[in-house]
């Protein structure tokens, strides 16, 4: 049987019948995405990611729906851990604490004052 393509759909109608032709989906690329001016904080990536967890809860997801959320978890995770690389919070910490000893230790130096008892003015007794 050589029917084209245009007889088939024809004969589908007359019988009654919905003829639905498929259409080629266009895929994002890369080059399509828009990209954000600031990065999300790692508290909003938290919260999403509590948003996601807490929707899985609810009863009556659809498969697509529940893949669509551990996807969400997923990525957040994700995030969180390319954030922290990318902050280097272990490396700021450092920095922090040796900062703040070298602060303690310049501020010793320049108060010796704070060291010595005040003196007392002539003629008062000390209490």
């Amino acid at each position: 049987m050589n029917l084209t393509e245009d007889a088939v759909k024809q004969k589908l109608r007359r019988m009654g019948l919905k003829v639905v032709t498929l259409q080629k989906s266009i895929g994002t690329t890369t080059s399509e995405l828009i990209m954000p001016e600031e990065l999300p904080s790692v508290e909003e990536a938290l919260k999403e990611l509590v948003a996601a967890m807490n929707a899985l809860k609810a009863p009556g997801l659809s498969k697509t729906e529940i893949m669509r959320l551990r996807t969400l978890i997923q990525t957040s995770n994700l995030y969180q851990h390319r954030i922290a690389e990318y902050i280097d919070y272990r490396g700021l910490e450092k920095k922090l604490v040796d900062l703040t000893e070298k602060y303690e230790e310049l501020n010793k130096r320049e108060k010796p004052w704070e060291d010595t008892p005040t003196p007392q003015p002539q003629g008062e007794p000390n209490l």
